[in-house]
């Protein structure tokens, strides 16, 4: 039984919001991607709380993943199953949880979310690979996760994009 569409967001789509629109663009965004978390249409883990929130200076991102994190409807923690499988589909070579980085975290709870039933996205700028790390968008590929990697893009399907 499929769920619906899930779009799971990582950091960089998140901080692309304000580093892309204007202050009164980012708050309509904010506001309509506030509706879709508590629809369960995006959600995010704990580790993308962490990256955008946990700052000192608060930018409208940083105070939306404060906001709404307890409103995001899937589990925000994938076990450890999901992380070694997302660690080879990104060729990560950790042995725990704790040590699994950003995007093994959100690739895992993309799988986890695809496990249950869901039609997951994942929502990523990262495109490049990073010091002999694959890229996000790369990772998702290789587990058949697919990806939307222009934030306007992502915007318009979920019918956030300003006017």
């Amino acid at each position: 039984m499929m769920l619906g569409q899930v779009y799971v967001t990582d950091s960089s789509a998140l901080i692309g919001v304000t580093d892309e629109y204007s202050e009164s663009d980012q708050k309509r965004i904010f506001e309509c991607l506030d509706r879709l978390v508590d629809e369960g249409v995006v959600s995010f883990p704990a580790v993308v709380r962490r990256e955008v929130g946990d700052v000192e200076q608060l930018d409208s991102a940083a105070r939306w993943v404060r906001r709404t994190f307890s409103s995001v409807r899937y589990p925000v923690r994938p076990d450890d199953r999901l992380i070694a499988a997302a660690m080879q589909c990104g060729e990560r070579y950790v042995a725990t949880f704790a040590e699994a980085d950003a995007d093994t975290v959100i690739l895992a709870h993309a799988l986890e979310l695809k496990e249950i039933g869901c039609d997951v996205c994942v929502v990523t700028l990262d495109v490049r690979r990073h010091r002999n790390i694959s890229s996000l968008n790369h990772s998702c590929g290789v587990c058949g996760i697919p990806t939307v990697t222009s934030l306007q893009g992502f915007l318009d399907l979920v019918g956030c994009l300003p006017a």
